[in-house]
């Protein structure tokens, strides 16, 4: 959410948020045996994907839309997961 603020800290936050509710994050390069590591976990995920739609959330700057995402981005490959965004051409470029 771009007027939400901070791309980093919203990363950091869903991050944090998966982990207290038990959801293993794979880094890049593991294998769900090693990420599970003999723990009874709830769910083990290997890439947060990011939704990109609702125009309403958007800076009217393509160039902050941009900086934003790849502020989520950069956080999340700083936390070692893998990223990845989708999205429909009528959400991206309405």
């Amino acid at each position: 959410c771009y007027s939400c603020g901070n791309p980093a800290k919203q990363m950091d936050d869903t991050l944090d948020y998966l982990s207290s509710h038990n959801v293993k994050l794979m880094k890049k390069g593991e294998t769900v045996e090693s990420a599970r590591n003999g723990t009874n976990l709830g769910a083990t995920i290997g890439m947060i994907w990011l939704d990109i739609e609702g125009t309403q959330y958007w800076s009217s700057s393509a160039q902050n839309n941009i900086n934003f995402l790849q502020g989520m981005v950069d956080e999340g490959n700083a936390r070692g997961v893998q990223m990845g965004i989708y999205s429909s051409s009528s959400q991206w470029s309405p």
